[in-house]
């Protein structure tokens, strides 16, 4: 007698599959994410193709900045880990939804 998964079994496994496909490109795309936000935060940017170094950054790391380019920093900041950590909700929110029975 063979047995057989039911449906909601294979539902959670897709979840899973879903999860992990989300976190591993979340895993790829946090490198250049970080050096977008390095590069935002600097006060001298290089540019890749021809080598300029331009003044195009936040320079975050300058005292006495005003209240909107502190907050700005501060934005800049916390945008990866708002990435990961919203990438890993939706994935968990995948699977949990599986579970209750959606």
């Amino acid at each position: 007698m063979k047995k057989r998964m039911n449906m909601k079994g294979q539902v959670i496994i897709l979840g899973i599959m879903l999860f992990l496909v989300s976190f591993i490109v979340a895993v790829i795309t946090a490198p250049v994410l970080k050096d977008l936000i390095t590069d935002a935060r600097a006060a001298d940017v290089v540019d890749p193709v021809t080598g300029d170094v331009t003044t195009e950054g936040m320079d975050c790391g300058a005292t006495g900045l005003s209240t909107g380019a502190s907050a700005t920093c501060v934005a800049i900041d916390i945008a990866l880990p708002m990435f990961i950590g919203t990438v890993i909700f939706a994935g968990l929110s995948l699977i949990t939804n599986q579970f209750v029975g959606g």
